[in-house]
């Protein structure tokens, strides 16, 4: 034997190492049946792979329908709301009375009270600071705009047809006693005067500027007789409290 062939037979492996090389260490023996299986058990432990992997199913989440917001009750510009309302009526228009029209169901707003007067006195301020004709002035119980008296000898002229209250002296003087003495009877009033007192106070009564307001707890029942709106409206009084006290007609 050469010494390469004899080299060569020193240094190969024996058979049996041979057979245990080609054998594998730790899937097992190989054969037709378990190559079959061998793409499910791949996807089995694919799906157990992806199953760890993937982050645990969380329950939907019901979102609950959005409740419509309410609208915001609009800002409203008081001063020219109430300057509007005033503007078209010839009465004094009252605070209650304001505040009924621009609150309510309709407009979806609550103006209070105070707001309403706040508006007013501006409006007030606002016609005195311009020199306007016009003035906005508390009256009767409501507020209402009138001209000045400096302008009364042109608006004379144009309401020259106009119903003008024309008192005479005697009527004065009824009516005084019953704006400062009510609720008076007709007896009382004559009482005061000295003179019958039954004309003049029916001719008050039909310019609107006293009114029957009751009956007097007495013998007889005898009416009685107070001052009304148109009077206030009249005198440019806001109350009966706005008349001058008698001391001082008295000093004067």
């Amino acid at each position: 034997m050469e010494i390469d062939d004899m080299v060569r037979e020193e240094l190969a492996p024996p058979p049996e190492e041979l057979n245990n090389a080609a054998a594998p260490v730790n899937a097992g023996e190989i054969t037709a049946e378990n190559t079959a299986e061998a793409p499910a058990a791949i996807e089995n432990v694919t799906a157990e792979v992806t199953a760890e992997i993937s982050p645990a199913e969380e329950p939907p989440v019901e979102i609950a329908p959005e409740t419509p917001a309410e609208p915001e009750l609009q800002l409203l510009d008081l001063k020219p709301v109430v300057e509007a309302l005033l503007f078209v009526t010839s009465d004094p228009v009252s605070i209650d009375k304001i505040q009924e029209i621009v609150s309510g169901r309709e407009s979806g707003l609550k103006i209070e009270k105070k707001d309403i007067r706040s508006a007013l006195i501006e409006l007030q301020t606002e016609y005195e600071n311009r020199h306007s004709a016009v003035q906005l002035v508390e009256v009767a119980g409501g507020w209402q705009f009138c001209t000045k008296a400096e302008f009364a000898v042109w608006l004379e002229k144009l309401a020259k047809n106009k119903e003008v209250y024309k008192l005479s002296n005697s009527a004065l003087e009824t009516l005084s006693i019953i704006a400062y003495r009510q609720p008076i009877t007709r007896a009382e009033v004559e009482h005061i005067r000295g003179v019958d007192s039954g004309g003049v106070m029916h001719s008050l009564l039909e310019k609107r500027l006293v009114k029957i307001t009751g009956r007097k707890d007495c013998i007889g029942h005898p009416l009685l007789y107070g001052t009304t709106a148109e009077f206030l409206q009249y005198f440019g009084l806001a109350g009966i409290a706005d008349l001058p006290l008698l001391e001082d007609l008295n000093k004067a």
